[in-house]
């Protein structure tokens, strides 16, 4: 998705490390005054120049405080789905991830109520009897109480220190910086149910 204020900078949903970098170009040259931010689809991280890159964390807040970053209290869940850098095994992988990377990341994440990385394994599929080679190698999935902590924190993520520790750490670890990142709606299937029914 291109950005209609910054043309040639691509918004990346839910990855403002990506889109910092992605958009500097386009609007490095831009001033903006402080908290003159457009903040209408909530996952898009188009339009945060220059101010947003320094003394973010106060105003992040402040946004909220102005009703600039949504208020939902509804619990989110966001999913990221992450590759490893070539030349790295899954061992050291994990390893760098779980001793380094997320110790780094808990510094950031601290609104979230919960921060869980789950490292893949292909298996074999019932139906095709094949053991697809996946393009990721963990499934980071953090849990936050409201839209509002999850807006913040990923604004404050977009810029400043946060953004240039995590961006440089990920070059240590992961193939892009580009990942894919979402947050989900869950069902679950009431199993005490299912074999009352079948067994």
């Amino acid at each position: 998705m291109m950005s209609a204020i910054y043309p040639g900078a691509r918004i990346h949903d839910c990855n403002p490390l990506a889109t910092v970098r992605a958009g500097w170009s386009a609007f490095r040259k831009m001033e903006f005054p402080a908290l003159a931010v457009s903040y209408s689809e909530p996952l898009h991280f188009g339009r945060r120049g220059r101010h947003f890159r320094f003394g973010l964390k106060k105003n992040a807040h402040d946004l909220v405080a102005l009703g600039k970053i949504g208020e939902d209290t509804t619990m989110l869940k966001q999913v990221t789905l992450l590759k490893r850098k070539p030349g790295l095994s899954r061992a050291e992988f994990i390893d760098y991830y779980e001793r380094h990377h997320s110790k780094l990341a808990e510094r950031f994440l601290w609104r979230a109520t919960r921060y869980q990385r789950r490292y893949v394994q292909p298996c074999v599929n019932p139906i095709t009897g094949d053991a697809a080679e996946l393009d990721f190698d963990v499934v980071m999935e953090i849990w936050w109480a409201s839209r509002a902590d999850f807006d913040v924190t990923m604004a404050e993520i977009g810029g400043g220190e946060a953004h240039l520790l995590l961006w440089e750490d990920e070059e240590q670890l992961f193939n892009s910086h580009d990942h894919r990142t979402f947050t989900v709606e869950e069902y679950e299937t009431d199993m005490e149910a299912v074999r009352a029914v079948n067994s």
